[in-house]
């Protein structure tokens, strides 16, 4: 890709995943390297330029152009310096304490630059000697770079100044000569050729810092002094089109998701099916708009999940047996004589259909109850058990890599946590979310404490269930009811009252058919976002590779 190419395709590439961002990059490396702006033939060249720069301080030729390891190659008319060669003076700042009652000399620090702007307003005073305030006051053109901390070789040019300020020490001034203009020296401190030099020559780990000898030693590409201005001039209008269309990209974003956001609540909302029907074809007829981010999918996938819950999801049949026949039924083949599924109608989370009901989570799991397991897991036994963590519990899946083992005899203590198969598993400590169903093949392993066990009686469907407790109701309360401070947890008391939706038994496989075929049509557009995004990642790397190679 050439320069032509790059400003045909800009649009298309600010589409890019984080695509402004590189643009960016690309504009200031361009620069850098003579292909954002045509050359004048004309413009007095900058070897001219370099020796009018030497006159003028007064010393002989330094470094040939040979010497230095240049990373690229540059147009005829250009010059590889060193920034010393083109700097009049590099130096600290002042070592003084800020002080908010001083107003006459400000104390200029890195923290008071944020995103190229100093608000001088608060820009606190300092104490220094009337003779050293000429050594560090600042003057329109002076460059900036922090030397230090986190915002270590962040650069500001000094521009538009009518008061009178020194800088403090973390900050190292370098003052362009006057043969240079400073807003070109600007640009090249926020190109990645300098990002990669100052990294570099870095020093220290914990608190890295840089030098003013580094910072002398940095090889700098220097066009002609007509040539700077020009690339000024475009580095200045491309940076103002990415401002536009980042701010556009994110209108955009931010009605995407408004939208979204809307359409999803009114299906929630909706009153009756014919209603909710008419919602979901508005989602439906929509998709293209709506469904081009992750963040929109996985708000889908939730909708999803929270309609199935509440209802809404399938049609209600009147030739299925309520669900309160089923309990009965259920509640005679276990000869239980306890008063079950009765929580009063106050505590209902929010409404059902009629051939629903409200039971208590603890009210439909098996003989084995509720139970958390392993809470020593204790030295791993190669010949052991396998036992599921927290990190094993994904969200409605299991991943079974790095699963530990534990000795038979431990595993043993907890028989109640081995798995049969078809179980629940919910992680209530650590890492809360996790939710899956314990498929056959995991059969005979055990559990660690961080995760619940739920058998629930063969007469629900285990894949609704997994539905239920993977949705917003559940998972919100879920949040909601955690204890402790540095290591939260959910008392199994609480899980055992989770009042759950139950619907009639059809129904339940209806709504596991239909989130399963809504859940597939989620990953095909999670897939099909991610495979633009990589499209898009391999048409900025060709453009990158096609227009900076070799820099």
């Amino acid at each position: 890709m050439n320069p032509n190419s790059f400003f045909e395709n800009f649009f298309l590439l600010a589409e890019t995943p984080n695509g402004i961002q590189k643009l960016r990059e690309m504009i200031l490396q361009m620069a850098v390297q003579g292909k954002l702006v045509p050359q004048n033939p004309d413009d007095e060249p900058a070897e001219v330029l370099l020796e009018k720069i030497r006159k003028e301080k007064k010393i002989k030729k330094s470094k040939e152009s040979s010497e230095i390891d240049v990373p690229f190659d540059i147009p005829v008319n250009w010059q590889w310096s060193l920034l010393d060669d083109i700097s009049d003076k590099v130096h600290y700042g002042y070592t003084a304490s800020a002080d908010e009652t001083i107003k006459d000399v400000k104390l200029l620090r890195i923290t008071d630059i944020q995103n190229n702007k100093v608000n001088w307003d608060t820009v606190p005073g300092c104490q220094i000697e009337n003779e050293k305030i000429e050594s560090y006051s600042l003057s329109n053109g002076d460059l900036l770079i922090a030397r230090t901390g986190g915002t270590i070789g962040k650069s500001y040019l000094v521009e538009h100044i009518t008061i009178c300020s020194v800088f403090a020490s973390y900050l190292i001034r370098i003052v362009p000569s006057s043969f240079i203009l400073p807003r070109y020296l600007k640009v090249f401190t926020e190109s990645p050729l300098y990002w990669k030099q100052l990294y570099s020559k870095c020093s220290g780990t914990g608190q890295p810092n840089v030098n003013g000898t580094a910072l002398r030693s940095l090889v700098t590409p220097l066009p002609p002094l007509e040539e700077q201005k020009r690339i000024v001039t475009k580095v200045d209008q491309l940076m103002e089109l990415c401002d536009q269309l980042e701010f556009l990209q994110q209108k955009k974003h931010e009605s995407r998701i408004h939208l979204n956001n809307a359409a999803l609540n009114k299906m929630l909302d909706a009153g009756s099916p014919e209603e909710f029907a008419d919602n979901w074809r508005l989602v439906c007829d929509n998709f293209g708009l709506l469904y081009d981010n992750l963040e929109n999918v996985e708000k889908l996938r939730q909708a999803i999940l929270q309609l199935a819950v509440m209802g809404k999801l399938v049609e209600q049949d009147d030739g299925d047996e309520p669900a309160e026949v089923l309990l009965e039924k259920i509640a005679i083949k276990n000869k239980n004589e306890k008063n079950l599924f009765s929580p009063k109608s106050n505590e209902y989370p929010f409404e059902i259909p009629t051939s629903w009901k409200w039971v208590k989570l603890s009210d439909i799991v098996d003989s084995r109850g509720i139970t958390y397991g392993i809470v020593k897991m204790g030295a791993e036994d190669s010949k052991g058990v396998l036992a599921l963590r927290c990190s094993n519990v994904k969200f409605r899946r299991l991943d079974l890599h790095n699963v530990r083992t534990v000795t038979t005899q431990i595993s043993n203590k907890y028989k109640r946590t081995i798995i049969q198969g078809g179980e629940l598993l919910m992680t209530i400590r650590g890492t809360l979310g996790g939710c899956a169903i314990a498929p056959e093949y995991v059969k005979g392993y055990n559990i660690a404490r961080e995760i619940a066990l739920i058998p629930l009686i063969k007469e629900i469907n285990n894949e609704y269930m997994l539905n239920v407790i993977s949705s917003p109701y559940i998972q919100e309360f879920n949040v909601s009811k955690t204890r402790g401070i540095a290591y939260k947890g959910l008392n199994l008391k609480t899980l055992a009252d989770f009042l759950i939706p139950l619907p009639p038994l059809a129904e339940q496989k209806r709504i596991v058919a239909k989130v399963d075929q809504l859940m597939e049509l989620c990953y095909r557009l999670e897939s099909n976002i991610r495979q633009a995004q990589e499209n898009g990642e391999r048409l900025m790397e060709a453009a990158v590779s096609g227009l900076l190679g070799g820099s």
